[in-house]
């Protein structure tokens, strides 16, 4: 399998790469090494976080513009401090107006 050169350099933590979405097919195949909270944040590894459920940071995932149906599905578990500035939870926000940070 071909790796790509800068993965053969002991100096690249994927670690701080992790919220790259031009490199899900690297990410996938390196799931090992993966910082799971800042992957979290990564809009195009919805589904890699789908599959991996139980490393997913709330947080950082409350965030994340293209995890709104996993957000809806898991209510309880969002921070709604993150949720906050998340521009397409509207419709999750309009529900649970109570729970919206508004800035000072």
């Amino acid at each position: 399998m071909f790796k790509p050169i800068f993965l053969k350099n002991e100096n690249f933590d994927l670690r701080f790469h992790s919220d790259n979405p031009n490199i899900i097919s690297i990410l996938e195949q390196n799931l090992d090494k993966v910082y799971w909270r800042i992957l979290s944040t990564n809009k195009e590894a919805v589904h890699i976080l789908e599959q991996n459920f139980d490393k997913i940071d709330w947080s950082y995932l409350s965030t994340n513009i293209n995890a709104i149906h996993i957000l809806e599905k898991n209510v309880h578990k969002i921070d709604w401090l993150y949720l906050s500035w998340n521009i397409n939870a509207i419709s999750i926000l309009e529900k649970n107006i109570n729970k919206i940070y508004w800035s000072q």
